[in-house]
């Protein structure tokens, strides 16, 4: 079967859009990639998706907008796929969209329902092309107690599954994560969990002090010094030390932390800055693979 998948994650780069052919189901499932593409999101929907995540400034009638908005961007992504490869949107028979999360807080607390919430709505991609979209990923392992994110081990087990080796993917978007899956080939030791910030706290800083989406190549860093001070408080974020199962997400490493990072340490160089968060993104991986995978 054909199927599109559709991705839009915290770095708000774009819209990944996937053409698959899935054959098998299971342990004997194959995956080809047939294509792929990418389409970038405008400016100003970027800087309306980051309203809608700020819990201060966000309204309903935005994020109603918004998902429907995103809805059609999806959709988009989906039709240049097809037209792109001359295919009719009969041939596609399903799409699968993760949407776009806006708020991700799975701890239950005093005060906290678990919850997470990603728009995008599916009924315009589905009424769009005409074909089934599977969507609410993270919403259904919210509610079935996990912590909604990551949400890829078990595609990850049926493709990269080996009985000699014990493999961990790292994936680093806004957020890192891992899923660790042991040779011995048993589903039930799969393990994964967010490392810590990715390229979040990085894009942030280089828009506040540089008016740059991200640090391209890391040159910005590659050119900074290490800053002591705020390596040593990075390094003692309580994220750290918490034990898997765990996830986070922008409501902890996003455009508040960082804007408080930027007061305290306004008198640094901007690029030892740049230097230092990304420092502390390759520490994160580190320290969580040193702490919980290689015991």
């Amino acid at each position: 079967m054909l199927a599109i998948g559709l991705m839009s994650g915290t770095s708000l780069d774009g819209v990944d859009a996937a053409l698959v052919e899935i054959d098998g189901a299971g342990l004997t499932t194959k995956v080809q990639l047939l294509d792929f593409l990418t389409l970038p999101l405008t400016e100003a929907t970027k800087a309306q998706i980051k309203l809608a995540c700020d819990p201060l400034a966000s309204t309903t009638p935005l994020i109603s907008q918004l998902n429907f908005k995103l809805g059609e961007i999806f959709l988009e992504a989906c039709q240049k796929l097809i037209e792109k490869n001359q295919l009719s949107n009969q041939a596609i028979d399903f799409v699968a969209s993760h949407g776009q999360t806006i708020w991700h807080q799975p701890q239950k607390t005093v005060d906290n329902t678990p919850n997470t919430l990603q728009i995008g709505e599916a009924s315009v991609i589905a009424y769009g092309l005409q074909t089934m979209v599977v969507s609410d990923f993270r919403v259904m392992d919210v509610a079935a107690g996990g912590e909604g994110a990551p949400l890829v081990p078990y595609s990850e087990y049926l493709l990269y599954h080996n009985d000699q080796q014990t493999r961990l993917l790292q994936n680093i978007g806004g957020i890192g994560n891992v899923t660790v899956i042991p040779k011995e080939n048993d589903f039930s030791k799969i393990s994964a969990f967010d490392t810590g910030p990715g390229n979040m706290m990085i894009d942030e800083a280089m828009g506040q002090l540089f008016q740059k989406p991200f640090d391209e190549s890391g040159q910005t860093a590659a050119s900074g010094e290490i800053i002591p001070a705020l390596q040593k408080e990075l390094r003692n974020h309580p994220y750290l030390n918490e034990l898997p199962p765990k996830t986070t997400g922008r409501e902890v490493f996003g455009k508040f932390f960082v804007e408080e990072l930027l007061k305290r340490y306004a008198a640094e160089k901007p690029a030892d800055i740049i230097r230092t968060l990304t420092d502390f993104t390759a520490f994160s991986i580190a320290d969580s693979y040193q702490k919980f995978i290689l015991p």
